[in-house]
């Protein structure tokens, strides 16, 4: 998923959050965009509880991430728990196809030639 990083007039960093105060939907939007934490963990909190937590010692996100090893769950493979082969995957994406995809998401994949999009996204 991609979101904006930063928003005008919006909240851009976990600091500008108050830990347990309610959250908008435009603050669950903000928040989203920059938590650190589990990504598998924030979605089942926010359709849970109805917000996104931003800080690891978060006493739900503790609790949800224990349910979550307890019951089972396989290991996050979340942009925010595997952030090196997150920016494999991106880098990746020009030469997904669904017969190399899941090669791509287990890094056992070799790209034919350097994708170089910057001439598509010129600076602002």
């Amino acid at each position: 998923m991609f979101v904006e990083k930063t928003r005008r007039k919006g909240e851009n960093s976990v600091e500008q959050f108050t830990r347990g105060a309610f959250q908008t939907d435009e603050g669950r939007l903000d928040a989203l965009a920059i938590t650190p934490v589990c990504l598998q963990i924030v979605f089942s909190l926010d359709n849970l509880l109805g917000y996104i937590p931003l800080w690891f010692d978060d006493p739900t996100y503790i609790l949800e991430r224990e349910r979550e090893k307890f019951v089972g769950f396989a290991a996050c493979q979340c942009s925010n728990c595997l952030p090196v082969e997150a920016l494999a995957l991106i880098s990746n994406l020009p030469f997904a196809n669904n017969c190399n995809f899941d090669r791509i998401m287990s890094d056992d994949f070799q790209a034919p030639f350097p994708a170089d999009l910057k001439h598509k996204y010129p600076t602002k």
